[in-house]
């Protein structure tokens, strides 16, 4: 009963590291995504905008998340399977900002996906 619990628990902190790290590039593309002219002002004023201060915190708990996930794996399997967050990334980015993903990133995000599939296995 406790290798479930250990195991359920460890789902949750991948799906939860994930979703933090995911939502702090999603929030911080929102905060700049109307600049025009890139300034260091606007990028300050981006960055402590609501969008800026939710991905920070986002990001601040996806390094928790990040030193939980170390303790209880080999950094090598846990390097390996959050690179699964640059495709969801994109998925988002797809999905909620409406990016096109041209041909040569659908095969490179396949790429990385075959990749981690090997290494995680």
């Amino acid at each position: 009963m406790s290798s479930i619990l250990n195991a359920a628990q460890l789902g949750l902190i991948w799906i939860l590291f994930f979703f933090s790290s995911v939502y702090g590039h999603i929030a911080l593309k929102l905060a700049v995504k109307s600049e025009i002219a890139v300034t260091a002002k606007s990028l300050w004023l981006s960055a402590i905008s609501f969008w800026g201060w939710t991905a920070w915190i986002s990001w601040a708990a996806s390094a928790i998340l990040w030193m939980l996930l170390v303790a209880k794996i080999p950094l090598i399997a846990a390097s390996s399977i959050s690179s699964l967050r640059y495709v969801l990334i994109c998925l988002a980015a797809y999905l909620i900002l409406r990016e096109a993903i041209s041909a040569k990133e659908f095969i490179g995000i396949g790429c990385i996906t075959v990749g981690i599939i090997l290494v995680a296995r």
